[in-house]
C-alpha cells in the first residue's frame, strides 16, 4: 500500500521544531555557559571538566568543544597534565554517550510515542532491523568528531533503534579519543598552528581550492554516471539498507 505523502509531516515538523529550539537556546546561552564553565574549572579543576562533558553528551545542544580547547590552552601553561586531561575528557564524553544511548533504549517506547512513530510502520521496521543488527555504525563513529552538532541525536537514535551495545560503545570510544585529541590539540598548540597557516598561506589556499575542485569534479562525474553525490555520502555514512 502506498504511503500518503503528507503522513510524516507532523513528525518532520516536530523534529525540526526541537532542532530549532535547541539551536536557539544553545546560541543564546553559549557565551554565558563557556565563560562560567571555564571559571568553574579554574576553581574546581578536573571534576567540573568531567561533569560538564558528560552532561553535554547527554543533552543535545549543550556546547562542549570549547572546554577541551580551553583545557588544552591551560595545559600548555602548566595548569593541567595533558595526558590526564585528555583521558578524563575522553572517558567523560564516552560515558555521556553511553548514558544517552541507555536512557533512550530503556524508554524507547515513550520516545517513539512522543514522536508519533508507529513501531509497525514499514519504514521504521526497516530502520530498526538495519540498526539493531549492527548497521549505521559509521555514522556513530564519524559524528563524534566531524558532526558534533548531531552527536546527541545519533546517540538517541542508536538507543531507540537498539544498536548492539558493544558496537555502539567501541565506535563511540574510538571516535571520542579522536575528538578529545583534536580539540585539546587546538588549544595546546594554537600559536604553532596559527604560524603554520600564516607563514604558508599560499599552500593553505591551494589545498583549499584543490579540495573544492575535487568535490565539484566528483559531483559532475557521478552525475554523468547517473549517480547522486548526496546518496553516495549517505550510503558511506549510514550504509545500504537492504
Amino acid at each position: 500500500m502506498q504511503i500518503p505523502r503528507g503522513k510524516y509531516w507532523p513528525l518532520v515538523i516536530k523534529i525540526l521544531t526541537v532542532f530549532f529550539v535547541i539551536w536557539v537556546i544553545s546560541f543564546l546561552v553559549s557565551d554565558f555557559v563557556q565563560v562560567h564553565v571555564l571559571k568553574w574549572t579554574q576553581t574546581y579543576g578536573y571534576p567540573i571538566i568531567f561533569l560538564w562533558i558528560v552532561l553535554a553528551n547527554i543533552i543535545a545542544g549543550l556546547p562542549s568543544s570549547f572546554l577541551p580547547i580551553g583545557i588544552g590552552l591551560a595545559s600548555a601553561k602548566g595548569d593541567y597534565n595533558p595526558t590526564l586531561a585528555i583521558s578524563i575528557i575522553t572517558i567523560a564524553s564516552t560515558l555521556g554517550d553511553v548514558i544517552a544511548y541507555t536512557l533512550t533504549r530503556r524508554f524507547r517506547h515513550t520516545f517513539l510515542k512522543w514522536l508519533s512513530v508507529n513501531e509497525h510502520d514499514p519504514n521504521y521496521t526497516k530502520a530498526y532491523n538495519y540498526v539493531s543488527r549492527g548497521g549505521g555504525g559509521r555514522l556513530v563513529f564519524i559524528t563524534r568528531f566531524l558532526f558534533a552538532g548531531i552527536l546527541g541525536f545519533v546517540n538517541y537514535a542508536a538507543g531507540m533503534l537498539k544498536m548492539p551495545f558493544w558496537k555502539f560503545f567501541w565506535l563511540a570510544l574510538f571516535g571520542e579519543i579522536i575528538w578529545s585529541s583534536i580539540w585539546f590539540g587546538i588549544g595546546y598548540y594554537p600559536l604553532e598552528l596559527k604560524s603554520i597557516i600564516v607563514n604558508n598561506w599560499e599552500i593553505s589556499l591551494l589545498v583549499a581550492l584543490c579540495l573544492v575542485f575535487a568535490g565539484w569534479w566528483w559531483h559532475i562525474y557521478l552525475k554523468k554516471q547517473n549517480q547522486s553525490l548526496l546518496k553516495l555520502i549517505w550510503q558511506t555514512l549510514i550504509g545500504k539498507m537492504n
